[in-house]
């Protein structure tokens, strides 16, 4: 079974380099306390409505952000987590403003009381609570945000607005657009109007469809699709993207470790995960590409070639991760030859030292993949 200290391997894999016999395991770095002005560009650090802590602490292969602001403080792994978070306060001021206008105060002349004060999953057993989803992903999709967040207070704002336009007539004309970089899928547009335009359970049956075409067995689209951590939106994502790059294989085995994944954190890392693999699919020519899991963790083989897609922050020389990877790149060469090329695709960059261990064993590093504006919800 996929473990917790697996999926640490799998993304510390992505930022820690090789070892080999000969390499010297006496001396690594230290995980370093980072500056938040030296990793963050200024639209994301500034900002009127919140503050970003200093000092950056680093876990494995992702920054630890705190973010302070006048809606409470939130705790943000690694730099795509904090785009989101970020991106909510800015929405839940916008929200904000729009409880305060002399409109929503005439049409909410009592107090609002919604039926869903987090709806992670909509409820739609009554009209009401139909009506409701519906008016709140609409609003969700103006503000460009994850109507399945679970930021409870962006809920609570989801909500308050989505039900005085559904009960109370109450209209208002809003679009929040990113300001700061954010991840780019060639599927987001095609995702965010599905969210928009579709309940959970009419995305549940759209994605089945897709899954049964990708031909991923039964049980294990039910154990996707059934996974409460994976919420509607990160499963759409998920599916699209998969079904977008016409891999030739694989597409079933990685749906089963997606499946296994056992909280929030683990459902976002598999959705960047499988967004980074589409990033690399949608930028080379070659159109022989499978997923390989190999040992629980996924990789895009490319003919007889690996690529390792990584969310990397700022990866440094581990010894944990040195010793691990040790015995992965290994079995990739012994089986495979020994001229095999292993690509690191990571999202962030790693330290000199890292740099060149990488170099010294022949693996390729490729950093900062995406380099486009988008969706990262």
């Amino acid at each position: 079974m996929f473990k917790q200290s697996q999926l640490l391997f799998a993304a510390t894999l992505l930022c820690v380099i090789v070892t080999s016999s000969h390499a010297d395991l006496s001396s690594y770095e230290v995980p370093p306390i980072l500056v938040a002005k030296d990793v963050l560009n200024n639209d994301l650090l500034e900002s009127d409505l919140y503050t970003i802590e200093n000092d950056v602490t680093t876990k494995g292969y992702t920054n630890t952000y705190r973010i302070t602001s006048n809606y409470g403080d939130f705790t943000a792994h690694g730099k795509a987590m904090l785009e989101k978070r970020t991106h909510e306060i800015r929405a839940i001021n916008e929200l904000e403003k729009i409880m305060e206008s002399e409109k929503f105060v005439k049409y909410s002349n009592r107090e609002v009381k919604t039926p869903l004060e987090n709806s992670s999953f909509d409820n739609t057993d009554s009209e009401d609570s139909y009506l409701h989803a519906t008016h709140k992903r609409k609003l969700a999709y103006a503000l460009n945000v994850d109507v399945y967040s679970s930021n409870e207070v962006l809920q609570k704002y989801l909500n308050s607005v989505s039900w005085a336009s559904h009960t109370q007539g109450f209209s208002e004309d809003i679009e929040l657009h990113p300001s700061s970089p954010v991840r780019f899928i060639k599927t987001s547009g095609i995702l965010n109007t599905l969210i928009r335009d579709n309940s959970p359970k009419d995305l549940r049956k759209i994605n089945r469809k897709i899954l049964r075409t990708l031909k991923v067995k039964e049980e294990v689209i039910n154990a996707f699709l059934e996974n409460t951590w994976i919420s509607p939106r990160h499963q759409t994502a998920i599916v699209h993207s998969l079904e977008y790059q016409g891999l030739k294989g694989g597409v079933n085995d990685f749906i089963q470790l997606v499946s296994t994944a056992k909280s929030e954190e683990e459902s976002f890392f598999f959705k960047n995960i499988t967004a980074l693999i589409e990033q690399y699919t949608s930028n080379v020519v070659e159109t022989d590409m499978a997923i390989v899991v190999h040992n629980n963790y996924a990789l895009l083989q490319v003919r007889k070639h690996f690529v390792f897609p990584l969310l990397v922050d700022n990866g440094y020389w581990s010894e944990f991760g040195a010793q691990l990877i040790n015995t992965f790149e290994a079995d990739l060469r012994n089986k495979n030859g020994a001229d095999t090329q292993i690509v690191l695709w990571i999202t962030g960059e790693v330290s000199a030292r890292a740099k060149k261990e990488l170099k010294t064993r022949k693996i390729i590093l490729s950093e900062h993949a995406y380099m486009t504006h988008g969706e990262n919800l």
